[in-house]
């Protein structure tokens, strides 16, 4: 009996040794945490028994069913991650490309012919985009060359109601028949034709005037005016500038050629003299004088002078004149002067003259000579006025030349050396 209960003690120590292994045992604190099985075949506990073991872990990274499992459904796009966007696979899109269209998470879907994705939804639309070579009729792009629907580059289609669809453009079809007192412009209307931007008759096209061009009578002709040249002169149907003197004028009236003593000035005819207009007389303010007279005296446009104190107009020059009763001396505008000096030499009442260099009045007539006057720093050979510093001519203040013998030489005005002459 005591035999049977030591075995049964020891039977429950073993057995509670067991449980405190495995952590079943007690949970109070600090007792030691039984080690996890690292599936090594050595080890006293079977790697697929425990509890820790890879397989049958909770923690398994590769458990499908793990809800920790690094490969579990958290990669893919689902409305917990992608609630506002599509799925392209496991990637979640905006959702508002045309090529990837949606919301909510669902597949991206690609928006077909004629439509565009706008509110992350697939509509039918048409642009020049979606229909490049034809035009829009609402969301449908039509071919765009039928007369109910014309147009091209996505633009909306139009109806050509007065003409026909060519080459995708509505185009006029003029009928003379229902237009035959005026002229069409687009789109296809009929006016009167009479006016300068649209002028023309009998069911044709309306033309625009060009430049200096007026609607007369239905056509373009050519015309001047104050409209068409508003700072010039008109010249006929030719706009002027107006500033010429052969063509004088502004504010599109006609030219006007400018009167013989005129200039052009500021676009008008005004009173002038000049050069220009009074070749061969003087001017007299703006009037043109023949320049002949002793009040007006003068050519080539000058300003006209006054001959006075005994001056006379002759060949349109003021000149000095002589008195006639000057018999005996020399003329000097109306004076009368004896003429035996050499600035005023001269007789018989003709024009005093002034002698010139090397030369005297004598007996009123200006002749050579030579003096101490008219060669103070040389020597006079006869009239002729010597430097006076060389040996066949030597001497100075006016004097004689002389000459220096053989054996001398001529220095500063005198012959020195032998047999010098003091």
């Amino acid at each position: 009996m005591r035999k049977s209960m030591i075995v049964a003690a020891a039977l429950l120590g073993i057995f509670l040794l067991v449980m405190s292994c495995s952590g079943g045992g007690g949970t109070s604190g600090g007792s030691a945490q039984p080690k996890a099985d690292d599936d090594d075949d050595n080890d006293a506990v079977d790697d697929d028994a425990s509890p820790a073991d890879d397989d049958a872990s909770p923690a398994d990274d590769d458990d499908d069913a793990s809800p920790a499992d690094d490969d579990d459904d958290d990669d893919a796009c689902r409305p917990a991650n992608c609630p506002s966007g599509c799925c392209n696979g496991t990637t979640c899109e905006p959702g508002t490309a045309d090529a990837e269209c949606g919301t909510g998470a669902a597949p991206c879907v690609n928006c077909g012919s004629g439509q565009h994705c706008e509110n992350q939804q697939c509509v039918a639309a048409c642009d020049a985009s979606l229909c490049p070579i034809g035009c829009c009729n609402g969301t449908i792009c039509e071919p765009g060359n039928k007369d109910a629907q014309c147009g091209t580059d996505g633009a909306a289609c139009v109806a050509c109601t007065d003409g026909h669809c060519e080459y995708q453009q509505c185009i006029c079809v003029w009928d003379a028949s229902l237009c035959p007192d005026g002229c069409y412009v687009n789109p296809c209307n009929c006016v009167d034709g009479t006016t300068d931007a649209e002028c023309g008759t009998g069911g044709l096209g309306c033309v625009s005037c060009g430049q200096n061009q007026h609607c007369v009578n239905q056509q373009c002709v050519a015309a001047c005016d104050a409209d068409l040249c508003p700072t010039g002169c008109c010249n006929g149907t030719t706009c002027e500038p107006g500033t010429s003197d052969a063509q004088c004028g502004t504010g599109g009236a006609a030219c006007v050629v400018c009167g013989d003593w005129q200039h052009c000035e500021n676009q008008q005819c005004v009173a002038a003299c000049d050069a220009s207009l009074c070749q061969e007389g003087c001017c007299n303010g703006t009037n043109c004088e023949l320049g002949t007279s002793d009040v007006q005296c003068g050519m080539g446009g000058a300003a006209c002078v006054a001959c006075t104190d005994g001056w006379v107009c002759e060949n349109q020059q003021c000149i000095c004149t002589c008195d006639p009763l000057c018999a005996d001396g020399c003329c000097t505008c109306n004076s009368c002067l004896p003429g035996t000096s050499d600035a005023f030499c001269g007789s018989d009442g003709q024009w005093c003259v002034s002698c010139g260099p090397g030369q005297h009045c004598m007996n009123q007539q200006c002749v050579a000579a030579c003096d101490a006057d008219l060669c103070p720093t040389g020597c006079c050979n006869g009239t002729t006025c010597e430097a006076g510093d060389t040996s066949a001519y030597y001497g100075t203040g006016g004097a004689a030349c002389t000459a220096c013998n053989s054996s001398q030489t001529c220095q500063s005005g005198a012959c020195v050396g032998a047999g010098a002459r003091r």
